[in-house]
Order: C-alpha cells, then structure tokens, then sequence
C-alpha cells in the first residue's frame, strides 16, 4: 500500500549533516566511533537501534550493513519512535527511525541527509478492509 522510509537521526547539536552509504554502515557496525571522524565534534558516537528481530532492525542491516552486525554497545530498543528518543537523550546519538515518526515528533533529534532507505509496506487482510483495519490501511496510503 506504499513505501515506509527510514531516516538517519542524530541529535539536533550534531553538525553533521549529511552521511554516505559507507559512513552509515561503519559507524553501525563500530568501524566509526567518534563524530570526528565525520566531520562533527569529538564525541563517542552512540549507536541506537531497532532490536534485530524485529523487521526495521532487520531490514537496516540487510540494506544498509549488508548483513553486519551491529556496533558493540549499541543501545536495543523495541520501536524505531524509540530510536528518536534515545538520539534525543544522547548527544552522540545515531540511529534510524521511520520518517513518519520524526516529522510527528522529532523530540531533541534531527534527520541527516543520506542514501534513501527505503521499503515496502503492506498489510494483508481477509477481504476488504473493514473498522480499525480501514483506518490503518487509509493512514498508511496517504
């Protein structure tokens, strides 16, 4: 029914503003560690993450990491909102999270430019969508 886009987070002091396709998959997978080495301050970088069982985690390190693992350390949580918050806590904060999160409560994060990240998203149903189920699938098409 359309496309969910993940975006790069960081928190809204970073002064990076833009991260490549290589940048994003060594600082996830502890390769980059420090902001220096990007372009920003000298501060530990602190990855967050979508837990790898579930499908955001999952689909990040498939598209993005090729498979790698996360970054020894990296913060799990349960929900890419949750990745917001957490960036929003740390100054060297790094996460992705859906687009559709930050643009509705972007907290103390900020989105970075980046290779577009993006998946399909779909719902299955027995029949037409009917009640709570129409009203998601609606929400999700626009």
């Amino acid at each position: 029914i359309g496309a969910d886009e993940q975006v790069i987070v960081v928190h809204k002091s970073n002064l990076v503003a833009e991260l490549t396709q290589q940048q994003l998959e060594d600082i996830a997978a502890g390769r980059i560690g420090n902001w220096k080495e990007v372009g920003g301050p000298d501060l530990p970088i602190k990855v967050v993450v979508t837990e790898p069982s579930l499908a955001p985690g999952q689909f990040f390190r498939k598209t993005v990491m090729d498979g790698a693992d996360y970054a020894s350390g990296a913060i799990e949580v349960r929900s890419p909102r949750e990745v917001i918050t957490l960036v929003s806590r740390h100054p060297g904060g790094f996460g992705a999270a859906a687009d559709v999160h930050m643009k509705e409560a972007p907290g103390e994060a900020k989105v970075v430019r980046s290779p577009a990240i993006m998946r399909p998203l779909g719902l299955i149903t027995i029949g037409q969508p009917t009640g709570v189920a129409k009203k998601v699938a609606d929400l999700l098409k626009k």
